[in-house]
């Protein structure tokens, strides 16, 4: 009897053992594949397809709240910048730590922390899986492209980015008064570190009125270089440019019309005005953001795409851009019906770009309230989904 038992148990144990081993070897062919799938589209299963703008103005007292209906799988936080001694600042000092008052005994921190900087921290606190990353530049902070200067000046900012990338944000809570009967009796309360957190990963945001130089683009080729250099993969690199960005540099003559996106009779200053960074830069950007808006009703966008894939050899680290907000048009300013905006999704989707960001949530030009804005996000979102599985 005890010799059978034996034999039995052994028989276990090596059943157990080839198991086991199965296991292994499946979990590394699915890791293989995931690595293949990685290689073949050239894209990151952690990298986020459907991204908006967070602007640091417009957002109201309880945009953290409604931010968690959003299916955004990132934000970019507008805007940040830095200055000719490359010290960086942001918009509404949406990416700077709060300073504790002299008297405050930690944990218990000042009563008054920037709207901006709550709405961020705590989302992020909360649905952790969602990427933060600060956006450099903009419209507002365009002057940024004209102080990058040498190379020594390049390593001042690329380290001051760095250190930004790596600082571990506090994420505050308010501390409810214990005679509170109210929901809103905690306004006056002291807030208190719960947690801390940090960005995922920076966005240039390149794009000025004038014509981009050739300079502009080798020193920000530079720069994004070294920030890579210094922190790695750990941190997502993007860029953000221009519709006619990727456009044949001829097609700003009006009588070329080959392979040019923008074909109205006075043309863009900026066709191929990045093709040069977008050459030099492979391996570095994570992503890159088209603004394919602002263009007018007739701009050729699908035209524009292609040019960037020409430029880039691989479309699943586009991302397309769409507005919510009033854009440019040759007769004034219009905001893109929500059918166009969802065409323009259900065709990124099934070219198999690599997903696509909007403009923006929070600022609105038509006063639209944060949830109403998050709801057209949305549905952009399901639209692009449903049309890729189709």
């Amino acid at each position: 009897m005890k010799t059978t038992m034996n034999y039995f148990l052994t028989a276990l144990l090596l059943s157990f053992i080839a198991l086991s081993y199965t296991s292994i070897a499946q979990a590394q062919v699915n890791a293989t594949d995931e690595a293949n799938a990685s290689l073949k589209t050239g894209i990151r299963s952690d990298q986020p397809r459907y991204i908006a703008y967070l602007t640091s103005w417009g957002l109201p007292d309880n945009a953290t709240e409604l931010l968690k209906q959003s299916k955004a799988d990132a934000y970019m936080l507008s805007f940040a910048k830095w200055d000719e001694l490359g010290n960086i600042s942001s918009s509404d000092h949406i990416v700077e730590k709060p300073s504790t008052e002299p008297s405050a005994i930690p944990p218990t921190m000042p009563k008054s922390i920037p709207q901006a900087y709550l709405s961020w921290t705590t989302l992020a606190h909360a649905s952790p899986q969602t990427q933060m990353i600060i956006s450099f530049g903009g419209q507002e902070y365009q002057d940024i492209w004209n102080t990058m200067g040498s190379q020594d000046h390049s390593e001042v900012i690329a380290s001051n980015i760095a250190k930004l990338l790596t600082t571990d944000f506090p994420i505050y809570q308010k501390i409810s008064r214990p005679d509170c009967q109210q929901n809103r009796c905690d306004d006056r309360s002291d807030f208190q570190i719960i947690g801390h957190i940090q960005l995922s990963g920076i966005d240039f945001d390149f794009e000025q009125a004038a014509r981009l130089t050739l300079k502009q683009n080798q020193q920000l080729a530079f720069l994004a270089k070294r920030v890579r250099e210094l922190v790695g993969n750990s941190k997502s690199i993007v860029l953000t440019t221009y519709h006619v960005g990727a456009d044949p540099i001829n097609c700003k003559d009006s009588n070329i019309s080959e392979n040019c996106s923008f074909k109205e009779a006075k043309r863009s200053s900026h066709h191929g005005e990045v093709l040069d960074l977008l050459h030099s830069s492979i391996g570095v950007f994570d992503f890159y953001n088209v603004m394919s808006y602002d263009a007018g009703r007739n701009f050729d966008y699908k035209t524009s795409m292609d040019n960037y894939v020409k430029a880039l050899g691989n479309r699943a680290k586009l991302r397309f851009g769409l507005s919510i907000n009033q854009q440019w048009g040759q007769l004034g300013n219009f905001v893109m019906p929500l059918q166009e905006n969802n065409a323009r999704a259900t065709w990124q989707a099934k070219q198999e770009y690599g997903g696509f960001f909007v403009w923006a949530l929070g600022a609105s030009s038509e006063a639209r309230p944060l949830d109403s804005q998050i709801r057209v996000f949305n549905s952009l979102i399901d639209t692009s989904n449903k049309a890729a599985v189709q």
